[in-house]
């Protein structure tokens, strides 16, 4: 079989990949647990796909991406306001498993 390689798309893979954890705040079971406590009992019921795709994911990395669906439903529950200080509480959490790429920079402030 013939695979077409790319050092665009080594390089991507390389910048993407998931990283082994460098000294992670949390397990990829607490990062699971947080995310299922954030949709809560009314979008457990709401939403069975969403809390059953983030009992199933299997890393840190699949989890992250799955923060976009999780703002959604909590925006429709609770309001976009609600939705964002819940999402914010849990970045801390994937500190050490996703590559410095993926997470959001310090945002400067002017005063």
């Amino acid at each position: 079989m013939f695979t077409f390689s790319s050092p665009i798309r080594n390089s991507l893979a390389a910048l993407l990949g998931s990283p082994e954890p460098a000294d992670p705040r949390a397990t990829v079971g607490e990062i699971r647990r947080t995310m299922l406590h954030a949709l809560g009992e009314d979008g457990r019921h709401v939403n069975p796909g969403l809390h059953q795709r983030l009992n199933t994911l299997g890393s840190a990395q699949a989890l992250w991406f799955a923060r976009a669906e999780l703002f959604t439903q909590l925006c429709h529950l609770h309001g976009q306001c609600v939705a964002q200080q819940r999402l914010e509480r849990l970045q801390p959490l994937f500190e050490g498993w996703l590559p410095r790429s993926l997470l959001p920079r310090a945002r400067s402030r002017i005063v």
